[in-house]
């Protein structure tokens, strides 16, 4: 059991929590409610609104062998297979000379990298990457970053010989060390297999170079990582193994039967694929570890997508035989001083519901960041922001917009909502400072987006113009 257990049913793990009176609910505590535009859980203890019970998502889906096995078959399923047959038509259509060479292998090496981070993303098919941003940021940045990581697995042992000079290889050969350095080449080699991946998939996130050299970033986070980076670094080794056998038998089959070199490509793309799909899983599963995104972003519903039961509206009894005139029944009056001690959260659930956009506002103005991002859902929330600016409460608007990220922070409105806020910021408070900090942080969470985009030749304007 990952997170605690039901107050009222010890037996049963909770997975809602609820923000009036505190208790852990499960689902026979907790029930669904129409809200807006979505459904809330509410408490069927005191009425008030539930919340999601979150666990890390490396607790909940931890990165395991299974992982890497399903990091085997991505590229065998239809997004893998486009995907290597594209980057193979790349590579041999435009991969001759040395310019042309370059810009092959920097464009596939920018789509293996973009294999990383959208499945870091969460993402499990494969959308295009965006737009060009310039030879050096999506042709030339792949291929340095590639080189800078593959340092480490070489440096250490060419280091080491230049600095003995080379005094300990028998007739000069590099491949025959001799005495008690064999075993210093040996370990070397080794170590430097074992860090190659971290350095790897550091330079697929866009890390700084200066941090792909650095012993306390690669070994630190390898550390860090622990037993998972293990797994990873065997990966890596298996993969590189597995290329150099089937390269061996392309050119053993080529030496026999003519292979058309788009062919060689595409089945020499698919251990590279294997490899960068399972870096990406890492990052989904242990990325707030790495700094990759906000924590925020790692934590997941400790019951996955399991939702309380509906709630069941009163249906009216059926008239028996005789017919009998039913007894007028008053329609429910809700008094002000109801509304009042309602918990935040209902209260704002019902006048979204009802429509009354004033009383709405109200709610928000009164209860403030009381309510919590759980009584809305994402697109209520931003229509909601809407409705506060209309009417001159931009800080009301602003917590709107933030709500609906707490509520999705990957969803497909998170983006907008982070656009938005940053616009009020600069257009109705004049605060442009805080404007460009939610503009980075817009293009670090979701760099894919075409908000993002926006975000960024936004920033760059200003950075233009000056303070």
């Amino acid at each position: 059991m990952l997170g605690p257990s039901c107050s009222t049913h010890p037996e049963a793990e909770a997975g809602w929590r609820c923000s009036t009176c505190g208790s852990a609910l499960c689902r026979q505590c907790a029930v669904s409610r129409a809200a807006g535009y979505g459904r809330i859980a509410v408490c069927k203890l005191c009425g008030g609104a539930a919340t999601d019970i979150r666990v890390r998502r490396a607790l909940k889906n931890p990165f395991t062998v299974q992982t890497l096995r399903e990091a085997v078959r991505w590229p065998f399923h239809k997004e893998g297979f486009l995907t290597s047959v594209a980057c193979a038509l790349v590579l041999w259509i435009i991969g001759t000379g040395a310019l042309g060479t370059l810009l092959a292998e920097g464009l596939v090496l920018a789509t293996l990298f973009h294999v990383t981070t959208s499945t870091a993303r969460g993402e499990d098919t494969f959308h295009a990457p965006g737009d060009f941003r310039g030879f050096f940021e999506d042709i030339l940045g792949p291929v340095i970053r590639a080189a800078f990581a593959s340092i480490w697995a070489f440096g250490p042992v060419v280091a080491y010989v230049v600095f003995r000079r080379g005094s300990f290889f028998r007739n000069g050969d590099l491949l025959q060390p001799t005495g008690p350095e064999a075993a210093v080449v040996l370990l070397l080699l080794l170590v430097g297999t074992f860090l190659f991946p971290m350095a790897l998939l550091a330079g697929a996130l866009g890390a700084p170079l200066r941090y792909l050299l650095n012993p306390l970033v690669v070994i630190g986070y390898a550390l860090k990582l622990g037993r998972d980076y293990v797994l990873i670094a065997g990966f890596a080794l298996a993969i590189s193994l597995g290329e150099s056998a089937l390269l061996s038998l392309l050119l053993f089959v080529d030496r026999t039967v003519a292979m058309p070199g788009v062919v060689q490509y595409t089945i020499l793309l698919y251990p590279p694929l294997m490899l960068f799909r399972a870096l990406g899983l890492l990052v989904r599963a242990r990325g707030d570890e790495l700094g990759y995104g906000g924590e925020e972003q790692y934590l997941v519903p400790v019951l996955d997508e399991l939702q309380p039961e509906p709630q069941q509206e009163a249906q009216p009894e059926m008239a028996g035989s005789a017919s009998v005139a039913p007894a007028p029944v008053l329609a429910e009056i809700e008094l002000p001083h109801e509304a009042e001690s309602m918990p935040p959260a209902l209260a704002l659930a019902r006048r979204v519901t009802s429509s009354d956009v004033e009383g709405a506002v109200e709610v928000l103005r009164r209860a403030g960041k009381e309510v919590p991002p759980a009584a809305l859902s994402a697109q209520a929330w931003i229509e909601l922001s809407k409705a506060c600016l209309q009417r001159g409460h931009g800080q009301l608007a602003i917590l709107a917009l933030r709500r609906a990220v707490e509520i999705a922070p990957e969803g497909p409105l998170a983006p907008h909502a982070f656009l938005q806020t940053a616009r009020i910021y600069e257009e109705n408070l004049g605060d442009r400072a805080t404007s460009d900090k939610i503009l980075a942080e817009l293009i670090e969470r979701h760099p894919q987006s075409a908000e993002a985009r926006f975000a960024a030749r936004r920033l760059q304007v200003h950075a233009a113009r000056g303070p």
